[in-house]
């Protein structure tokens, strides 16, 4: 039979009560009792801690979007936003990295760079400045797809740079204009339409 262990003075005389009406319930000793009470706890935490679609606010189409990925992958939801949050954050900390070794540099130095930051950064710039634009509007009119025709006006930069970029991140790019329902034909906003107005660039 198992030793019922001393609480000592930390237990009120109702919380004892308690104590003893769970060891009869339970039909264990005050000691199995505490383990079971500590146990039910530490998953109580882990299930408030756990995500769940819940968590993202999805729309009807993306949350459908998520568990088919889910099921494909057989991955958890976990794993899934861990590397999407991993892929993102480090997505944003190159751009900061990149601008800020842009911003130390003169206009001279900015035209006789080469490194890769210095070809990829306006195209970069450009995106992200979209891609926080269309999170922030409610009608679809607003919002504009990424497309790399997009990208050419806004940034004028070569072609192949551009191509070189949506290769390396079709994935990201497509992502974000499925989640906004988003096609080039999204972009004919009509003669005269300037989206740097529309993005403030």
């Amino acid at each position: 039979m198992s030793k019922k262990i001393k609480l000592g003075s930390l237990i009120n005389e109702d919380e004892k009560a308690i104590l003893d009406q769970l060891t009869k319930d339970l039909n264990m000793s005050q000691g199995e009792v505490i383990g079971y009470l500590l146990k039910n706890y530490s998953q109580l935490e882990t299930n408030k801690s756990s995500l769940s679609l819940e968590s993202f606010s999805l729309s009807n189409l993306e949350e459908t979007e998520v568990k088919k990925a889910l099921t494909n992958s057989e991955m958890q939801l976990d794993e899934v936003a861990k590397d999407g949050l991993l892929q993102r954050s480090r997505y944003l900390n190159s751009i900061a990295d990149k601008q800020a070794q842009l911003e130390s540099m003169t206009e001279e130095q900015m035209q006789k760079a080469t490194f890769k930051g210095a070809a990829n950064f306006k195209i970069e710039q450009a995106i992200n400045t979209i891609i926080e634009h269309n999170n922030a509007q409610s009608e679809k009119s607003d919002k504009v797809c990424i497309t790399k025709g997009i990208i050419f006006k806004l940034t004028g930069s070569n072609r192949q740079s551009i191509n070189k970029w949506f290769a390396e991140h079709e994935l990201m790019i497509s992502d974000h204009n499925f989640k906004h329902n988003l096609t080039d034909i999204d972009n004919r906003k009509g003669k005269g339409f300037s989206f740097e107005e529309l993005l403030g660039v």
